[in-house]
């Protein structure tokens, strides 16, 4: 649980901007991508690089897709 606290955290920031005034800061995405980083190089969870790499790719694709 304390590992999605900080994230949980600024998604709840970028909504709350988002319904204020339409917009997401930029510094939002870069924070949750560093936290991600710094997560995946303290292994605490058990996924392994091949989990990450299928999750970003999910990540990034299924979005372009619908795009």
């Amino acid at each position: 649980m304390l590992i999605a606290t900080p994230p949980l955290l600024l998604l709840l920031i970028a909504s709350l901007g988002d319904l204020r005034s339409r917009e997401i800061s930029d510094l939002l995405p870069v924070l949750l991508l560093a936290w991600a980083l710094i997560c995946r190089l303290v292994p605490l969870d058990g996924v392994s690089w091949a989990d990450t790499g299928i999750g970003l790719g999910v990540g990034f694709g299924l979005p372009t897709v619908l795009f």
